[in-house]
């Protein structure tokens, strides 16, 4: 899956071409000035990605044998750059991604849409892969800063989402947070690039380094500790 939105299917063992399927007619605009960043979610058999553009895109499980295509969801936007996460809850598979205006989440079984908040940017650069806990969805953008919402099913199945908290000051970027504990570790974009931690309950920042230290590489969360990296290329191990 490249930047022009050609999806390609190799064999592990020979390299062999299986399948390809070309969405680069739906990567057109000039406001979808990166192209197709999306990394594509495999799971129990299904490829799940979003082509298109800010004129739109449709949510696609793709069947990982052939390619063909076995459910379409519209979100109502085309797609962010953001890469959809598959959460359970409360007995239901969901794929919660962002596009160019929302966060939103879909049904993994039949690509029905379960609900949709909005999170719009101006620039359209919804880059940042959303954290999920149980009920709570946090999400991020340079412009929107940080918010957490709920989501909760009501008595005739259908969903219901609302904002808990933000924190404007913690403006991430093109890295994905991680979540340890009750603990957010991200890169913020403000002073340059910082390291941040929140809390997940309430959003607030628990400490922020100084500036002009933190990367647009992502976190990860190891056994014990934290790996990240500095604008220099320094490899942190943290606590």
């Amino acid at each position: 899956w490249g930047a022009s939105g050609i999806l390609s299917c190799f064999d592990a063992a020979s390299g062999k071409l299986l399948w390809r399927n070309d969405y680069s007619a739906q990567q057109k605009t000039d406001n979808n000035f990166a192209g197709a960043a999306i990394s594509p979610l495999g799971n129990n058999g299904r490829i799940y990605l979003h082509p298109g553009d800010d004129r739109g895109g449709k949510f696609l499980a793709l069947d990982v044998r052939n390619g063909k295509q076995v459910w379409a969801a519209n979100p109502g936007a085309g797609p962010g750059y953001a890469s959809p996460i598959i959460h359970n809850f409360r007995g239901v598979s969901m794929l919660i991604t962002l596009s160019a205006s929302s966060v939103f989440a879909v049904a993994d079984d039949d690509g029905r849409l379960l609900w949709s908040h909005p999170f719009k940017d101006e620039y359209i650069e919804n880059i940042v892969t959303p954290v999920v806990d149980q009920d709570k969805v946090l999400v991020s953008g340079v412009r929107n800063g940080t918010q957490l919402i709920r989501m909760e099913i009501q008595e005739d199945k259908s969903w219901k989402v609302y904002p808990v908290w933000k924190n404007a000051d913690v403006t991430m970027y093109m890295s994905s947070p991680v979540l340890d504990g009750d603990t957010v570790y991200a890169h913020s974009s403000r002073a340059k690039g910082q390291f941040v931690a929140l809390s997940l309950a309430t959003g607030k920042t628990l400490w922020q380094t100084a500036g002009r230290d933190a990367a647009s590489a992502s976190l990860i969360l190891a056994d014990n500790a934290i790996l990240a990296t500095t604008v220099e290329g320094e490899l942190l191990v943290l606590r």
